[in-house]
């Protein structure tokens, strides 16, 4: 019901995803690996001494881990997995395996090392850093609201698009991360807080079960394929999270085989970091981010023509604004 993946973490590896997303549930005296309520058979840390070995065998590379705890019931409770998840890090297996995040750190900063950026606290200081403001919401507005701060408090801006239920509302789903992607190659690499893109191509059609995933994974990974394809689109895409990795076509339930193209959606990313253009803004990607930000929007999510003037609360440029 909640299988999103057909490759291994190794077969992932293999064709070359370097970011990976774990949602980790205390399981006794361990933390799992989960989906929502649906328990995988991987272990948190035996996830981490994958990546510290791979990385052994290949310290050019890097890895990039986000972590959200995942319960049936609303926030998690520090107390209960805290402790679990501060230990593992800090083992002297691992520790040593961990960088701290830095705003303007690039691939060169990161090389044989794993980046961890976890959306719980799990104590005072991170090892790597903490994630505020993860946006599930459709409007790109709402998606500029957070950061990422580490452990010497220095902190970035962190637009995030993760709208993961759109159900049958694929438009809304295609146009967010269409607009995300306009946004990242929009950015100002050059500054001192350059904002972090994350943008899910990741969603389900349905309310439940992995058809969802799959079919929802049919559309977004080809709009990512299209926009790629467009020669005018030369800059960084920010991070990219995806259903179904690496394979082309994966088997539902009904054994119908769903075209995913994960395996050419990785390629193509891989292909545009050297397409990309740090210095130097598209015009036209530029003049888009640019109406994007100054749109106005109420409170419930509804863009408005022009600035407003009755008085109340809105958002523009990522911000509350009062209106007396």
């Amino acid at each position: 019901m909640a299988r999103a993946q057909d490759l291994t973490i190794a077969d992932q590896w293999k064709v070359g995803v370097r970011v990976f997303d774990i949602r980790p549930q205390k399981d006794g005296d361990v933390l799992r690996c989960m989906h929502g309520i649906s328990g995988t058979k991987l272990l948190v840390g035996d996830f981490l001494a994958k990546m510290r070995d791979l990385l052994a065998a290949s310290p050019s590379e890097f890895v990039i881990v986000t972590t959200k705890i995942d319960t049936t019931d609303g926030e998690p409770e520090v107390a209960e997995w805290a402790p679990l998840f501060s230990s593992l890090i800090q083992s002297d297996s691992l520790r040593q395996c961990f960088v701290e995040f830095s705003p303007t750190q690039n691939v060169g900063d990161l090389r044989g090392k794993i980046l961890l950026l976890s959306r719980n606290k799990y104590a005072e200081v991170p090892l790597g850093g903490f994630i505020t403001g993860w946006s599930s919401d459709k409007d790109f507005a709402y998606q500029q609201g957070g950061t990422i701060t580490g452990s010497d408090g220095s902190s970035c801006p962190r637009w995030m698009q993760d709208c993961y239920k759109p159900n049958k509302d694929r438009e809304g789903k295609e146009n967010a991360i269409r607009l995300m992607l306009d946004a990242a190659m929009g950015r100002d690499l050059t500054t001192q807080q350059p904002a972090w893109v994350m943008n899910y191509t990741a969603g389900n059609t349905l309310e439940f079960f992995s058809d969802g995933y799959r079919e929802n994974a049919v559309y977004a990974h080809q709009l990512v394929l299209d926009y790629l394809n467009d020669e005018d689109h030369t800059g960084s895409t920010g991070i990219v999270f995806m259903d179904y990795a690496g394979v082309e076509t994966t088997k539902g339930a009904g054994g119908d085989y769903y075209e995913v193209k994960g395996r050419q959606l990785v390629e193509a990313l891989i292909a545009q970091n050297f397409r990309n253009d740090v210095n130097g803004i598209k015009p036209i990607l530029n003049a888009r981010l640019s109406t994007l930000n100054s749109d106005w929007y109420t409170m419930d999510s509804r863009r408005l023509s022009k600035q407003p003037t009755t008085p109340g609360i809105y958002m523009s440029n990522g911000k509350k604004i009062v209106i007396k």
